[in-house]
């Protein structure tokens, strides 16, 4: 549970930390989100209501049934389907003054063809009737919106466009022209059946004339002659017969039920003539669209609210990411957790007296700053941390600064920290390791030497320190200047036998030995030296050198150094968090 607040901590100071990396990401996606906002122009809404009834509209008959259930919901989803149809879209556009408009406005080119158009390799035609037409069937689907509300009988025809006025005009004409066509096609199926049963009354007439014809025939057959010609169609006419009487009898059955056929017809010929002059729509319009006042889209004030939020949220990722992997420290406790090591030191930004002058002259010139109190902090740490039993049964104690990249601050800490042994008491040595690019003489202000180079070129001799070492002019401290040589490697100089040499008799005349070294981001000189140094300190700069160089910078210390060798994390030149008066820092200002 403990380790859990001690995490959330650690998080929230991270954001502290990175607050304006995280206010920075937030402000450019709400600035994103303006500029969207500013370039894109307000659509309006408007939205008619459609309610659709599903029962019978037959006014000759106010008794029939509603029609209800799933056959109800179907038919109210097939409306729907039936609005944005291709069909509806296009009569409402060839109708209404808002189609026309949609119609006569041109496509918008693509973006190659306008491309194309400014170089002038192409050049604008006007569009034909059906690529005008089809434009217009595209605008219109593209603006309109079609839903049932929920499970109700009602319909929400939604426009948007630009104009508000537009907007309740589309909403209003399609939901119109919806409701036409609608009855328009009620009225054409029931031609449909007029007109198939016409042509089944006609076929009934014929049927009964020609029942009547045959019933006559028969009829005429059976009924007996006058006595003048009795006598004489005698031997033509046929004899009469039971039969014939059944099949009369037949005929007259077939003519009656063709004439009340016929009737039947007539008179659903009569009610479907009836229902389409009476026809009505099943929808109606219960609620006009009308002209909105505010612009539906783009809604400012969610825009900008989700904006913040995101860019806020984006920022925290982006600033936890940059203080945990990416970027630099921020404090000795992420420096040390990152590390894992137990404590990390820390040297506060400070700035020397002049330009000419080195930070390191804060030790002897300002003991009292927070810089100097800093670097006595360090010089303790380094004394608690290391057993008596090095200094005084193997001889002095060697420090080693280094760092990953240049320009950390190393140098003027090696300089500084040896000032600070010195002026303590202890007989102190700074050597300068840095035969790339050696500055411990700039700090110093005094000529570089290559004495050093000199020494560790010929072969291994009683080293005499007289011809090595020079004194600090502002305290006891005494050092060991370098200069650079370019047709020697520093690697071979550092690695040779030589240096190890100077090394061992430094100890023996010295109780701190101190060595500013290479950067090691490229370098293998400081590698060399590890397995010399019982003290390595490793300085990063604040907030710039990424972690993950300076972990494998100490994993390659660890990796070379021997296995007692002590690793302290310094991180350099941070930004203090709150100013501190020199008063506080007035009675150490004396050195003991």
């Amino acid at each position: 549970m403990e380790r859990a607040e001690i995490d959330i901590r650690q998080i929230l100071l991270s954001i502290q930390r990175q607050s304006p990396l995280a206010l920075g990401v937030a402000f450019i996606f709400i600035a994103i989100a303006a500029t969207h906002l500013f370039l894109t122009k307000p659509l309006y809404t408007a939205t008619a209501l459609v309610l659709f009834d599903p029962s019978d509209k037959n006014l000759l008959d106010p008794t029939s049934s509603s029609d209800a259930g799933g056959e109800a919901s179907a038919r109210i989803d097939s409306e729907v389907e039936f609005i944005r149809s291709d069909a509806v879209l296009l009569e409402t556009i060839r109708r209404t003054p808002i189609g026309a408009m949609l119609a006569d406005t041109p496509a918008p080119a693509g973006l190659a063809q306008r491309a194309l158009a400014t170089l002038g390799l192409v050049s604008h035609t006007k569009p034909s009737t059906a690529e005008a037409l089809h434009s217009a069937l595209t605008k219109m689907r593209r603006s309109t919106t079609v839903k049932r509300r929920g499970e109700t009988f009602i319909i929400a025809i939604t426009a948007h466009s630009a104009s508000p006025e537009r907007a309740a005009t589309v909403a209003n004409s399609l939901a119109e022209t919806y409701i036409a066509a609608q009855l328009r096609h009620k009225i054409s199926n029931l031609e449909n059946h007029r007109a198939i049963l016409a042509r089944h009354i006609e076929d009934a007439k014929i049927d009964i004339a020609n029942a009547a014809a045959e019933r006559d025939r028969s009829f005429e057959m059976s009924q007996p002659l006058p006595a003048h010609q009795a006598n004489q169609a005698a031997f033509h006419r046929p004899i009469f017969r039971p039969d014939i009487v059944e099949s009369q009898n037949e005929l007259l059955r077939n003519a009656d039920v063709a004439t009340a056929q016929y009737h039947s017809l007539l008179e659903r010929l009569r009610d479907l003539t009836a229902q389409t002059d009476l026809q009505v729509a099943d929808s109606q319009i219960i609620s006009a669209a009308i002209v909105p006042l505010y612009p539906s889209s783009p809604n400012y004030g969610l825009t900008l609210t989700l904006s913040a939020i995101a860019g806020l949220m984006a920022g925290i990722a982006l600033a936890l990411l940059y203080e945990h992997l990416i970027g630099g420290f921020m404090t000795d406790e992420q420096m040390a957790s990152a590390l894992k090591l137990d404590e990390a030191s820390v040297l506060p930004r400070a700035r020397s007296r002049t330009d000419a002058d080195s930070v390191a002259e804060l030790i002897v010139d300002d003991p009292s700053s927070a810089y100097s109190e800093a670097v006595r902090r360090l010089r303790a740490s380094i004394g608690f941390a290391v057993s008596p039993s090095k200094s005084v049964t193997d001889g002095g104690l060697v420090i080693m600064v280094c760092s990953t990249t240049i320009g950390e601050g190393k140098t003027t800490l090696a300089v500084a920290l040896a000032r600070c042994f010195a002026r303590s008491g202890a007989s102190t040595l700074l050597i300068d390791g840095d035969l790339r690019d050696p500055g411990v003489h700039r700090n110093l202000k005094i000529g570089p030497s290559l004495a050093l180079v000199d020494h560790l070129v010929r072969p291994i001799t009683d080293t005499n320190f007289d011809t090595l070492v020079t004194t600090d002019p502002l305290s006891p401290l005494r050092v060991v200047v370098g200069a650079e040589r370019e047709d020697i490697s520093p690697t071979d100089l550092l690695g040779g036998r030589g240096f190890e040499h100077l090394i061992t008799k430094a100890r023996s005349h010295f109780d701190i030995v101190i060595i500013d070294t290479a950067a090691m981001g490229e370098l293998a000189d400081t590698l060399y030296v590890t397995p010399l140094v019982q003290v390595a300190l490793l300085v990063s700069h604040w907030a710039s050198t990424p972690q993950h160089t300076v972990k494998k910078t100490l994993r390659a210390l660890r990796s070379a150094g021997n296995l007692s060798l002590l690793v302290i994390p310094v991180l350099a030149q941070q930004k203090e968090r709150r100013p501190k008066p020199k008063l506080h820092f007035h009675r150490y200002g004396s050195e003991i």
